[in-house]
């Protein structure tokens, strides 16, 4: 880098700026005129002998300062000077007029050469000049162009950052009027005897698929930025869909569909998590739901092919045209609705699905014969050894064996708090209630809860600062502590971990699984 300045500074000082035509004509005229009345005036020292000495400097200065044709004139000039001043007719006799002639063509010859050569010189200078120009342009270009990239890629950073921001805003705003409702129908059902009226179940499904879009939402961030972490197993598929059959009969029942399945119980083994892949599956099944007028069919198949397992998704719906096939599985990508938008949707759940069969290592494909005439997703997962099946114990079935506990309940929604502490005492475990940090404060030592049920967003001082404050106070009496709370990011359950919260729930919670939460740690 210095060496190439050094270059460029030392062209500037030997190239300047180009003349103007009449000044280096001037120049020219200027060099030969200095040069004959120098040379004259040294005549009485060096006489009529080599009168063409002084003549040469002045064409180089005359050829470096105006170019070739200055460098001419300033040859021309001064031969002419010379035969003005110079030349002795009488030495005729002795052959001096044809050595003068001889000496005046062989100055020309210099001269023009000379002219040439000093020419060439400014050209050469002038072409290597503009090219470290445009050197020093092409890497001030790119410099410029690397500090807008990186510009570009703060904003694109901070403009991302804030996107997080507010999808974690926005699934705790949108999670905490959510859980109170889940709490409350908890309670009917508890009071109910398990049962719920037909209004009850409306709002129910309706809670259910609010939550279930939030949580698209936010899984589409979270597999973009890669925080998506699965537990894979070896599982049969079988449950999995059956599982996910469960989580979309609400909308296939209410649209009167015809479902058939044909998918074993058996031999086909995928190693997955089930509850992503039950997602999927889920995501596929609403879909098919949504976009097929009442009274369709829903066919959901699988099979084993080699080392793959082809699950397929067939529906008599609305169909795809080619254009909306190419971008079925982009974001926010749907097919065209009615005004009422009956279908409804944020146009992710496909989106979601490719996503998460990816990382399982599989793919999706959608096909379709156009418009009206049905749509058909395969998605395809490579198959592993025979899973090694256990049914797992129902949640509520180890809270029943769990002892009663004291539980502090501390949330500023005064409703989730009110309703979860009511869940909480129809189990005959005792209950306090705080709405904020300092109120939990002031009743922990009195209450001595054997289990802190905290939300992390509350006012004054939030959920972490009070869980440190509640070790501080109570030391190795400190309650176990749950965070239940509408921030559901990775990032919040890893800063919940750090803080000391054994479990992290994301509102809405169900009965089940606060209970299941509140069990005891083997050992414990």
């Amino acid at each position: 880098m210095n060496q190439t300045n050094d270059v460029e500074k030392a062209l500037d000082r030997s190239k300047p700026a180009p003349p103007d035509a009449w000044k280096r004509y001037a120049v020219a005229v200027l060099a030969a005129a200095i040069g004959l009345v120098v040379r004259w005036s040294l005549r009485p020292l060096l006489g009529d002998s080599n009168p063409f000495i002084l003549l040469f400097p002045a064409v180089v200065v005359s050829g470096w300062y105006g170019g070739f044709r200055a460098g001419i004139l300033t040859t021309l000039l001064g031969a002419a000077g010379v035969f003005a001043f110079f030349l002795n007719i009488q030495s005729v006799d002795h052959g001096g007029e044809t050595e003068w002639f001889s000496g005046v063509l062989v100055f020309f010859m210099m001269g023009t050469l000379i002219s040439w050569v000093t020419h060439q010189r400014n050209v050469a200078i002038n072409h290597l000049r503009e090219a470290h120009e445009s050197e020093r342009r092409a890497r001030l270009d790119a410099e410029e162009l690397m500090a807008r990239e990186e510009s570009l890629r703060s904003q694109a950073e901070a403009a991302n950052r804030a996107k997080d921001e507010f999808l974690a805003m926005l699934g705790h705003e949108l999670r905490n009027p959510l859980a109170p409702m889940v709490t409350a129908l908890e309670l009917i059902r508890m009071r109910s005897g398990g049962h719920l009226g037909r209004p009850e179940q409306v709002i129910e499904r309706q809670v259910h698929h609010l939550g279930r879009m939030v949580d698209d939402l936010l899984d589409v961030s979270r597999v973009a930025r890669g925080l998506i972490s699965l537990s894979k197993r070896p599982t049969e598929l079988e449950p999995i869909i059956t599982r996910a059959l469960e989580m979309a009969s609400p909308l296939l029942e209410k649209r009167r569909h015809h479902v058939s399945v044909n998918v074993p119980r058996s031999a086909l083994c995928v190693d997955a998590d089930p509850d992503r892949l039950a997602q999927v599956f889920a995501n596929l099944l609403t879909n098919a739901a949504k976009y097929t007028d009442p009274g369709g069919r829903v066919e959901v198949s699988a099979e084993r092919r080699g080392d793959t397992i082809v699950a397929t998704v067939r529906d008599t719906g609305v169909g795809m045209s080619k254009e909306l096939l190419a971008r079925v599985f982009e974001p926010f990508v749907q097919g065209a609705q009615s005004m009422e938008r009956s279908a409804g949707g944020l146009g992710i759940g496909l989106t979601l699905v490719k996503s998460l069969v990816s990382l399982h290592g599989g793919e999706v494909s959608a096909y379709s014969d156009g418009a009206g005439r049905g749509s058909t997703i395969e998605v395809r997962l490579p198959a592993c050894e025979q899973a090694a099946l256990g049914e797992a114990e129902p949640a509520r079935a180890a809270a029943e064996a769990c002892p009663a506990h004291r539980v502090l309940v501390v949330d500023d929604n005064e409703d989730a708090a009110t309703l979860l502490a009511e869940m909480i005492r129809a189990q005959g475990w005792p209950v306090a209630v705080a709405f904020d940090g300092p109120q939990a404060l002031a009743m922990i030592e009195s209450f001595a809860p054997d289990v802190a049920v905290l939300d992390i967003g509350l006012p004054v001082m939030d959920g972490y600062e009070l869980a440190a404050r509640i070790r501080e106070r109570l030391g190795p009496r400190a309650p176990r502590l749950l965070a239940v709370t509408g921030y559901g990011q990775e990032e919040d359950r890893k800063q919940a971990s750090e803080a000391g919260f054994e479990h992290h729930l994301v509102k809405p919670v169900s009965v089940d699984e606060l209970l299941a939460a509140m069990a005891p740690r083997n050992g414990g």
